[in-house]
């Protein structure tokens, strides 16, 4: 079904400022709002007593009098003495900073009673209707997305997909993916706002009036989401009527670098589990394989990569110091993996632990990925803000401040695996419109509503880390250089050794927890990844920096535009669709085995 922008489904033609209330899947009567309210228990949602980011002249007197005392101890203590000072404060700083991060990096597993844990075997049966938002901009691999999605466990008569694409030429084809698997399974509708201007959060905003579900998801274009999931999501939002947001896990796979194929082939060689006698529409016409095990395919397989010495210096045959520094910049961009392995342990850490710790502070950043939300309470926060590059936490700060309570779970047989950036390049682009869109939530005073100082000031340290990545980049070697040459009392010296301290067991938590990684996704890995992901940690903490001083510098800039991330499918192993008119479930594949 292909749904123009303007025009509600099942509904004659009316404005978009005014869509009509749509009828829940299934056959049930509709509802409006205030019943829905009713029937769930849940009371309508406070509203904070501020709207407004109001200027805080106090915030202004505390900087200059920072600013007067860094004054005074300099004249005070001389050059020496200064130095000395103002370093033990800094070391300090990072300290804390050290100890937080290592704290909740091992929050889950300090005590793992604090966790919700998961029970795959006790399940309610499908009841829930749910609307899936998938916004694609330029994505050949959505037919697998879409493939992954309609052969999962839950009944297609209570889900509705939302594939949001664009009427314009670069949409062509991802528009014609879209359409051909509307044209064959009902449940999938096909949204071409028109504009000029794209962005997965005004995608999310033109699909949010025509959802009719009781839960709308966000799952990304490039995502395999687990057969269980909607199954475990509907168990979640019958048994806890008073959860308004539930977090799925979300898990980059492929960790080392992708592997380009030599010769023309159109073979997959992941191979399709359970085979496609429809075919798959969404076919990239390259042929694009599943990929690689170690890490996916990339390139047109139907042209011959070059190899040996002679194919890399290209056809200008130039082989001086400025060539030799251009590909080694290019190795290091494109080829290497020592980054991929970290990060898709950072994803690990923060959906199994650190997502956790901040759902129990009642401050959580959701993810903008397999994140399910009752549809009254993203109406009573006004849906999402489409001028946000981080649309996902400007939704869980204001969720959060409206007193939302947000439930997150993860177990890998439930997990929404994604592929990591196809470059270390990428990773930074990505990275900065991430910290980008943290400085604006910070700017826009949302988490000024928060009811409690703590909850504030776990939001300032949240959304202020951009600025103090920045930093780290020059603070940690500096910090080296000055433990060995900076002349000081044996109180401050140690002072100056315990962030080092911290950052080596951080070293060694995550060790323990790729070990786990690797065991719950059956990947296979060697101990050079082990080895790569400790050498790796200063390397990929200046990666950080630089998106950090990147998206600063963008923000002073003022360019505040999208910048979407590219994706080739390096994870995808798909099986096949259920028969839209099928009933039989268990057709369907039970897992997805994790490929690296």
């Amino acid at each position: 079904m292909h749904v123009d922008h303007e025009i509600p489904p099942s509904s004659p033609p009316q404005p978009r400022s005014s869509p009509p209330e749509p009828a829940t899947s299934g056959g049930a009567d509709s509802r409006d709002a205030d019943s829905r309210r009713a029937d769930s228990g849940r009371a309508a949602l406070p509203r904070p007593a501020r709207h407004r980011l109001r200027p805080r002249p106090r915030v202004w007197l505390l900087f200059a009098a920072l600013g007067l005392v860094i004054v005074w101890a300099a004249i005070r203590l001389g050059p020496t003495g200064f130095v000395v000072a103002a370093w033990s404060a800094v070391s300090l700083i990072m300290f804390i900073v050290a100890a937080l991060t290592l704290s909740r990096t091992q929050f889950a597993w300090q005590r793992p009673e604090r966790v919700d844990h998961v029970d795959l075997t006790d399940q309610e049966s499908p009841q829930v209707p749910i609307s899936l938002i998938v916004p694609a901009r330029d994505e050949p691999v959505l037919g697998r997305t879409l493939q992954q999605i309609l052969a999962g466990e839950y009944p297609h008569e209570l889900m509705q997909i939302l594939v949001v694409v664009s009427e314009d030429e670069i949409d062509r084809e991802t528009r014609e993916i879209a359409q051909s698997y509307a044209d064959r399974y009902p449940c999938v509708e096909v949204i071409a706002p028109r504009g000029d201007r794209r962005s997965k959060p005004i995608s999310l905003e033109d699909a949010r009036p025509y959802c009719r579900g009781d839960l709308i998801g966000v799952v990304d274009a490039e995502s395999l989401i687990a057969a269980g999931l909607l199954g475990h999501v509907n168990t979640i939002a019958v048994r806890h009527p008073d959860v308004g947001i539930i977090q799925g896990g979300v898990q980059l796979m492929n960790i080392r670098a992708a592997r380009k194929p030599d010769g023309a082939s159109g073979d997959d060689p992941a191979g399709d589990p359970a085979g496609d006698p429809a075919g798959d529409p969404a076919g990239d016409p390259a042929g694009d394989p599943a990929g690689d095990p170690a890490g996916g395919s990339a390139g047109d397989p139907a042209e011959p990569q070059p190899r040996g010495r002679r194919g890399r210096r290209g056809r200008s045959g130039r082989s001086g110091p400025k060539a030799l520094i251009a590909r080694f910049l290019t190795w290091c961009n494109e080829g290497t993996s020592w980054w991929r392995v970290r990060n898709c342990l950072e994803y690990y850490v923060w959906f199994m632990s650190r997502l956790r710790f901040q759902a129990q502070a009642r401050l959580i950043p959701l993810g903008g990925n397999t994140v399910f939300v009752r549809r009254d309470v993203l109406t009573a926060l006004g849906g999402w803000d489409a001028t946000a590059l981080t649309e996902d936490c400007d939704l869980g700060i204001r969720s959060s401040a409206r007193g939302v309570r947000t439930l997150v779970f993860y177990h890998p047989a439930l997990t929404t695996r994604e592929e990591t950036p196809e470059s270390l390049q990428k990773l930074v682009v990505q990275r900065s419109r991430w910290m980008l869109g943290f400085i604006q939530v910070l700017l826009k005073g949302d988490w000024r509503d928060l009811p409690t100082l703590r909850q504030r000031l776990l939001a300032i340290e949240m959304l202020a880390m951009p600025f103090f990545q920045a930093l780290a980049g020059l603070l940690l070697p500096t910090s080296l250089v000055l433990i060995f040459v900076l002349r000081a009392p044996v109180v401050l010296v140690l002072l100056y050794w315990l962030p080092l301290g911290i950052a080596v067991m951080l070293v060694v938590a995550e060790q323990a927890a790729f070990g786990e990684f690797r065991r719950s996704y059956r990947l296979r890995s060697t101990w050079l990844d082990s080895v790569r992901l400790v050498i790796g940690a200063p390397f990929y903490q200046l990666v950080l920096s630089a998106a950090a001083l990147r998206a600063t510098v963008r923000l002073l800039r003022g360019q505040l535009e999208w910048e979407k991330t590219t994706h080739l499918g390096a994870h995808h192993v798909v099986p096949t669709p259920r028969d839209p008119g099928s009933r039989d479930r268990d057709l369907a594949p039970r897992g997805l085995e994790g490929v690296s």
